[in-house]
């Protein structure tokens, strides 16, 4: 398949998926609801080089910093109340997407992670 120029496009560049269970659990809950916890995760030898893990905890991370934030900070006006449920509900959706091994991207936050998760 081309795309109009007679070349062909390169392939989307794929993190693979998780390599055991162990890996699908610590992207769920070290990833997405117990950030520390999954950062730790990935100093340990078999989860130390593995792109997806990294991928979501990194994900995870960045995403609950970021999220917890802007709530903390909009509180005094009040908005920052109705954040702090919907961040946490978006967390648990995360996670149940981990879960199932899914590599999905979060908005705004892949982009900036993707320096840490392959290094060139």
């Amino acid at each position: 398949m081309t795309d109009g120029t007679g070349m062909t496009p390169p392939a989307p560049v794929s993190m693979g998926g998780p390599a055991s269970d162990n890996s699908k659990a610590i992207a769920a809950f070290g990833g997405y609801l117990f950030a520390p916890w999954g950062l730790i995760a990935l100093f340990l030898d078999p989860y130390k080089n593995e792109p997806w893990l990294r991928k979501h905890v990194l994900q995870g991370a960045a995403f609950s910093i970021i999220g917890y934030l802007v709530a903390s900070v909009t509180s005094a006006v009040l908005i920052g109340l109705l954040i702090y449920p919907i961040v946490f509900i978006v967390l648990v959706v995360y996670t149940l997407k981990a879960w199932k091994g899914e590599d999905f991207d979060v908005p705004v936050v892949s982009g900036f992670i993707k320096q840490w998760v392959n290094p060139s």
